[in-house]
């Protein structure tokens, strides 16, 4: 398992997923969550074996990881970790947090990135009530946009709140001023805009088996990764 060399009070990200492959959309909220949170670091953690999805069409972990490398090689705020790859079997974010936390200074704090539609399903992962002892929550959600933007937005927040507190505890209430949602006891939910580009790794697959072009939905590196190796292709 990989460390690495943490100075002291460092405020770190932590982006798990597939990554089935790695494309512009997860570089650009990474990119906007680290500066609106003023992190030193965002983490890229690709899974051995996601729970929750059907291993039918996801490359080896190797190859989403070599491809994580290389799309964020030229960004020196972005890192990636084999934590999990290396553990193999199944890759629950309870452990992968617990290990983190093993392996740096009680003084780094961490934060979990995870998108708005990901984090409504969250009561289907492991432990997940201890998830919110563990590290605070940035939860990532598209802008609002149209006549009804005020509105929407309210909506977006309420759904949240109202999630948070049927899921995992009543007393957590919502701070507006500092756009969170906060907790007596448990870690503080953050939640921010960011640009959602309209770009999927199940659309990059498709295009690649249809012989089509993947150009400016990725890097360049990946996409040529992902040529050399056939990963995709039929």
């Amino acid at each position: 398992m990989d460390k690495f060399v943490s100075n002291t009070d460092e405020r770190l990200g932590i982006f798990g997923g597939t990554f089935n492959p790695v494309h512009f959309g997860h570089l650009r909220v990474a990119v906007e969550v680290r500066e609106l949170f003023s992190l030193d670091a965002v983490i890229f953690i690709p899974s051995a074996q996601p729970p929750h999805k059907d291993q039918t069409g996801i490359a080896h972990a190797s190859h989403r990881l070599h491809m994580t490398q290389l799309a964020i090689r030229s960004y020196p705020f972005f890192q990636v970790s084999t934590i999990e790859i290396q553990r193999k079997g199944l890759s629950y974010t309870i452990d992968t947090l617990k290990e983190l936390k093993k392996v740096h200074p009680e003084t780094v704090q961490f934060f979990y990135l995870i998108g708005l539609d990901a984090f409504l399903s969250i009561h289907t992962w492991k432990h997940y009530q201890k998830m919110f002892d563990e590290i605070p929550f940035i939860v990532m959600s598209r802008p609002v946009s149209g006549a009804n933007k005020k509105m929407s937005l309210s909506m977006v927040t309420n759904t949240l709140v109202a999630y948070i507190q049927q899921t995992i505890s009543e007393k957590y209430v919502h701070d507006n001023q500092r756009g969170c949602i906060r907790h007596p006891n448990k870690q503080t939910i953050y939640y921010c805009q960011v640009t959602s580009l309209d770009i999927s790794a199940s659309q990059i697959r498709r295009l690649i088996e249809n012989n089509q072009s993947v150009h400016f939905l990725l890097p360049d590196d990946v996409a040529s990764y992902i040529t050399r190796h056939k990963i995709y292709k039929l």
